[in-house]
């Protein structure tokens, strides 16, 4: 997550940035419940309506674009990974 936020804090998403320190913060804490609701949270993002997929980061340069968008979506899909928590059946 931090290089996630790292990543879009130089190309000036403030608000994605915000809404990810806030659940960086809940998870660093072990809330139990509300962990496993920003673990859901998190997952959903990545692939959902205006989520991480969908971003097109803006750069100074067409090669510096590309590269962090390239990145982008590396650090998307290993957070789509470690967020898919399969629930156990009668949960």
């Amino acid at each position: 997550m931090s290089s996630l936020i790292d990543l879009l804090g130089r190309y000036d998403d403030a608000r994605a940035v915000e809404w990810l320190e806030g659940r960086r913060a809940i998870l660093e804490s072990d809330r139990g419940l509300e962990r496993k609701s920003v673990i859901s949270d998190l997952h959903r993002i990545v692939l959902g309506m205006g989520g991480l997929m969908d971003m097109r980061l803006s750069g100074p340069s067409p090669e510096m674009e590309r590269q962090a968008n390239v990145e982008l979506r590396a650090l998307a899909d290993r957070l789509y990974e470690l967020t898919n928590v399969i629930k156990p059946p009668h949960e």
